[in-house]
């Protein structure tokens, strides 16, 4: 996702959060998710959307999949950082 629309999602998320309109997040969320699946941020975000709808389990899941992704990136980083010291 390039950084405009991210920037861009992240803007009506502040309206449609204020609004209370949990649904209309879930659609945003779920739409930029579905564009960048890396997008770690619209993960949490769809995780607290999912949570304030009381689908807990789905929301489970988003958190899950954004500590399985992050936990990848920290182990890639760490391979190519011991790679350049050696």
């Amino acid at each position: 996702m390039r950084p405009q629309v991210a920037e861009r999602v992240h803007q009506r998320l502040g309206v449609v959060h204020a609004d209370k309109d949990y649904q209309r997040s879930h659609e945003l969320l779920t739409k930029a998710v579905t564009m960048k699946p890396d997008f770690l941020l619209g993960r949490l975000w769809l995780g607290r959307t999912l949570s304030l709808m009381d689908s807990l389990d789905e929301a489970k899941a988003q958190y899950d999949l954004v500590l399985t992704r992050r936990r990848a990136i920290r182990r890639s980083t760490r391979r190519r950082s011991a790679k350049r010291t050696t």
